[in-house]
């Protein structure tokens, strides 16, 4: 998949020329149902292919909704008539605003798979003697178990997240707007697709010697960490492995609580506080999260509300990062129009080449054992 979507992100300028930044959202939703779609009937024929094909079709996602997020700014700039030193506070803002609502749906879906799963029982006996924590692994001998959900559970929760998802794409479909193109951006749809995709690939490339863009580097990737090791290790060798599996859901609707509720309070005080200072704050509390996720053990009598910290810290950070990088990326190239889309497309595929990374690190971890047993 994330190999798939780095070819997909150094596509995106080129398919947003071709057609419209619209046209890339709403292909980024359509990967998002034929994968969840793929998963009522998990095979390597069906997840394969349609991972390849999300990760190609949300390529351009991020670019495009980044792309949006600036015309929005610049108009608010222009109506509000605020000088153009003010552009890079609006731009966060608005980053802000689209943070917030984004954790918001984190919150409703991952509320939503917990009373899901709690719709049926479980052996709780199971957990009893589990060693939970960063030391679990699949290729541990006696690795901790924990009662699965049936199949039937399964697949009334993707159900609920494919009814989700489509209303997402009809919203998108019938209330957001084009954007008006440039002159030169309407010529190029006259001309030969590979000079297009040739053009906007070698501009993409270009942007990473950039050094400003450098230095920006180490700061995407290292935000990406403990949400990674949050999503893949926390939910399993911590929530699940503690207290289950139903747990899982309201973990994560925590994180979107608190990331959402930082967004807006830490934009607010970006104005008395400073941009710095906010950072800092930020990675002191990501490395602390980490190094917690490292030193902590917990077994069967840890409390699930004792569970609840780390996402909470977690989401105090990403509310604080998040908004603030992207507002940051936006203005690093002084919005030229020329970098813009290259500027997301790297950002992107920065990101998926760290996922890629990870994803091949965590897979040394599997034996060929378990991984049959993850198969089935």
């Amino acid at each position: 998949m994330y190999a798939s979507a780095v070819i997909g992100s150094l596509l995106g300028p080129a398919c947003a020329k071709l057609t419209s930044h619209k046209s890339n959202i709403c292909l980024g939703f359509l990967g998002h149902l034929c994968y969840i779609l793929a998963n009522f009937l998990p095979t390597w024929g069906s997840l394969i292919p349609v991972s390849v094909f999300i990760g190609l079709s949300t390529g351009g996602l991020d670019m495009s909704r980044g792309i949006y997020l600036i015309e929005i700014s610049k108009s608010y700039i222009y109506r509000k008539k605020l000088p153009d030193l003010e552009l890079y506070g609006t731009i966060s803002f608005f980053n802000g605003v689209f943070f917030c609502v984004f954790k918001a749906t984190h919150i409703t879906g991952n509320l939503l798979s917990s009373v899901i799963f709690q719709s049926t029982t479980y052996n709780e006996s199971v957990f009893d003697g589990n060693k939970c924590g960063v030391k679990v692994s699949s290729a541990s001998k006696g690795s901790p178990e924990f009662d699965q959900p049936s199949k039937e559970i399964i697949h009334a929760l993707y159900a609920v997240y494919l009814a989700c998802s489509i209303i997402g794409l009809a919203t998108i479909v019938l209330g957001l707007p084009y954007l008006k193109k440039s002159i030169k951006e309407r010529d190029s749809k006259t001309e030969a697709l590979y000079k297009v995709l040739g053009h906007d690939t070698a501009s993409c490339l270009s942007i990473m010697i950039y050094p400003k863009f450098m230095a920006l580097i180490p700061a995407i990737m290292a935000k990406n960490i403990p949400l990674t090791f949050l999503y893949t290790g926390y939910t399993q060798a911590f929530v699940s492995c503690a207290v289950g599996v139903q747990w899982v859901g309201y973990s994560m609707a925590i994180l979107g609580f608190v990331a959402s509720l930082t967004a807006l309070i830490a934009n607010y005080l970006a104005q008395y506080t400073g941009r710095i200072a906010q950072f800092t704050a930020g990675m002191s509390v990501d490395i602390a999260t980490v190094v917690i996720m490292l030193l902590w053990e917990p077994d069967s009598r840890t409390s699930p509300s004792l569970l609840m910290v780390v996402p909470m810290m977690a989401g105090f950070s990403q509310g604080i990062l998040q908004p603030q990088q992207q507002g940051k990326h936006s203005v690093l190239l002084k919005l030229q129009p020329v970098y813009i889309s290259q500027q997301f497309t790297q950002v992107r595929v920065t990101v998926s080449l760290f996922d890629l990374k990870f994803g091949a690190l965590k897979s040394n971890f599997d034996t060929p054992q378990d991984n049959q047993q993850n198969v089935h």
